[in-house]
């Protein structure tokens, strides 16, 4: 019968794996953060659907803060880029 890893265990280790990340760092962040996500602010939920995601670099691996899903999978489909994003700025204000 397979072992149950604990929760705790199981995050700790993908942090390692993942992002060569400590969990001490990790809820150092979350702490440095307020529990909230560093470009909209909601407060992160304790699910993994609500909770912190990493944010990084894909290029350096440099870890930069954490971030709730829809503003990490925004990024990502922006492809980081300052141009889209500020053309999705513009895009909002003209039609509010």
């Amino acid at each position: 019968m397979a072992k149950r890893v604990a929760p705790h265990q199981r995050k700790k280790s993908n942090l390692k794996i993942k992002y060569d990340m400590s969990l001490d760092r990790w809820n150092e962040k979350i702490d440095s953060q307020n529990n909230k996500c560093a470009i909209c602010n909601r407060v992160f939920g304790s699910e993994s659907k609500t909770g912190p995601h990493v944010d990084h670099c894909h290029e350096t691996g440099k870890i930069r803060d954490l971030l709730c899903i829809k503003c990490n999978v925004a990024l990502g489909y922006i492809n980081e880029d300052i141009n889209i994003a500020q053309n999705m700025i513009e895009y909002i204000k003209k039609w509010n």
